[in-house]
């Protein structure tokens, strides 16, 4: 649950332009997120086994944004499946020149990925 509102505060907090900007170092477009994807999938079947990754669609970055304060972006990404008014997500980052799954400290202490969530409705750049 903890790390569907997190992932649900970025959401609403990278989709304003202006908080945007506010948080965006000068070398944003250090990463290409949308040129990594083909390398995501490996990524996502590893970190998600049980997830149908790319099931009704294909995987996509829904919105990037500097938020560990690092100068690299790190980008939500839609895992391509979902249900009928739901969407699952994940945050991934870049470890040196490779994408991973973001790590989560869970309020029992253990760190984990967050488990895909399921967003009711993605919004911003399709």
């Amino acid at each position: 649950m903890f790390g569907c509102i997190l992932v649900a505060a970025i959401v609403l907090y990278a989709t304003d332009q202006r908080l945007l900007k506010a948080i965006t170092p000068v070398n944003y477009e250090s990463v290409n997120w949308e040129d990594t994807i083909p390398r995501l999938r490996p990524v996502l079947k590893r970190a998600f086994p049980r997830e149908r990754i790319e099931e009704h669609y294909p995987i996509r970055i829904v919105q990037t944004a500097d938020i560990t304060g690092d100068g690299i972006p790190e980008a939500l990404v839609y895992l391509g499946t979902g249900g009928a008014a739901t969407d699952e997500v994940t945050v991934m980052r870049m470890q040196g020149d490779r994408p991973v799954v973001a790590l989560f400290r869970r309020a029992d202490g253990k760190v984990s990925p967050i488990p895909s969530c399921r967003v009711l409705q993605l919004s911003g750049p399709q």
